[in-house]
């Protein structure tokens, strides 16, 4: 399972943060599971990581994750305002 499509007709970058953070990235309410699989592998990953190096890296990647899962989870309820958070 994917977090989401691209809107480009190409996509040069194809690893996991540079499609998140692509201006072409689109999330659909229908990948919120996968975000949440994404999340629950963090922590787990997070409470093995050794290196603290590791650990801030996986913890960035989360808060890119919750913050596309809380948004979704706003289309869902239908509170979505773009110009501020729901």
């Amino acid at each position: 399972m994917s977090a989401a499509t691209a809107e480009a007709k190409t996509c040069e970058n194809n690893s996991y943060l540079d499609c998140l953070l692509c201006e072409y990235f689109i999330a659909t309410i229908d990948r919120i599971p996968f975000f949440e699989e994404q999340i629950n592998a963090i922590d787990k990953k997070t409470e093995n990581a050794l290196i603290i190096h590791d650990r801030e890296d996986l913890v960035n990647k989360k808060r890119l994750l919750v913050n596309y899962l809380s948004r979704l989870l706003c289309l869902t309820e239908g509170e979505i305002d773009y110009e501020r958070e729901c």
